[in-house]
């Protein structure tokens, strides 16, 4: 779990200090779909996001009010807005 003022994660597959943003997403689902795609394609990434308080909020009130960062490696930020660029008929 993270502590206060940390960022929460899902298992990061890529160190943290070597990643950039690639998107900010609005909120958690389009999160979740550019990282299944980023995924699909071999490309290492992983969501960030504020900390927060589940208990206080409770999990979907929070993924509506909250959104999450979608960070991969600088060597592959070409490669992945090309990914999303295509899976979603916009510029990222």
């Amino acid at each position: 779990m993270a502590g206060a003022g940390r960022p929460w994660y899902h298992e990061p597959a890529v160190d943290d200090s070597d990643s950039v943003l690639l998107l900010s997403c609005r909120n958690q689902v389009e999160a979740d779909l550019a990282r299944n795609l980023l995924e699909k394609a071999g490309i290492p990434c992983y969501l960030a996001g504020p900390d927060f308080d589940f208990v206080e909020l409770g999990r979907s009130v929070h993924s509506m009010l909250r959104g999450a960062d979608v960070r991969v490696l600088a060597a592959d930020v070409s490669r992945a807005r090309a990914v999303l660029e295509e899976a979603w008929g916009r510029p990222v």
